[in-house]
């Protein structure tokens, strides 16, 4: 997508019988399930206007088709290196969205420094500012872990424990405060509190990273094209060479 590219529903919509517009969502967003996270923000965009597109969204479609014709042969890289160190990057974006004002989240799972999991989507409520959106975004991330972590858990019969990074500073402190419960988090669902516990009973570790380096920072907006690029590399997605 296109840097600082927004949409609205303030406009016109185009007929179903000149834009198959829903079917390409459909099959884009087979391919942003499988193998390509990195068009995964554009369509969690996309697939929201697909009772009232305009050509707007059309022609947004119509890049993102554009984008993978020129990256084909790209997939997801696994590499065997015997590390099986899990890590989850988390990211928001507040206020992205200017129909409702809510943001956000994005978030990456690595295995073994290769990308197992990732997510893209609008936060279930509005965030009340950065900070709020960035601790809502490593409680859905934290989701996702757990599961990956209980997996590896059974698997090999010893526990992990998970590096979790963000690039918030102000969250990470949120995270360290022992209340559950106090005046600046009392309006904060409770359900995103439990990444708390996992701190608390050592399964999980919060580091920060920088924005330049955090590359679920692709999964929650619009990126120049080198970052883009950038992120999708760190994503270990590409060239097959096939």
């Amino acid at each position: 997508m296109e840097v600082n590219c927004k949409f609205n529903t303030k406009c016109n919509t185009l007929s179903e019988n000149n834009c198959p517009y829903r079917e390409l969502i459909g099959g884009l967003m087979y391919l942003s399930v499988c193998t390509r996270p990195d068009i995964s923000y554009a369509l969690s965009q996309l697939s929201q206007f697909n009772t009232a597109f305009t050509k707007d969204h059309w022609l947004a479609a119509k890049r993102i088709l554009r984008y993978l014709s020129g990256t084909t042969d790209y997939g997801l890289v696994y590499v065997k290196t015997g590390n099986l160190d899990i890590s989850v990057y988390a990211d928001a974006d507040w206020a992205n969205d200017l129909t409702d004002r809510k943001s956000y989240s994005g978030f990456v799972v690595k295995l073994g420094g290769s990308t197992v999991n990732w997510e893209s989507r609008k936060q279930r409520c509005v965030a009340l500012s950065s900070t709020e959106a960035e601790y809502l975004a490593i409680g859905d991330a934290c989701k996702e872990l757990c599961f990956v972590r209980n997996f590896m858990n059974e698997i090999f019969g010893k526990q992990f424990v998970c590096k979790v990074y963000s690039d918030n500073q102000s969250a990470l402190r949120l995270l360290e405060v022992k209340e559950y419960c106090h005046r600046k988090t009392e309006h904060i669902d409770i359900r995103y509190h439990f990444v708390k516990d996992l701190i608390k009973n050592n399964n999980v570790i919060t580091e920060y990273m920088s924005t330049e380096h955090m590359i679920a920072d692709v999964l929650t907006k619009p990126l120049s094209r080198i970052k883009h690029l950038s992120f999708v590399k760190e994503l270990c997605l590409q060239k097959l060479g096939l």
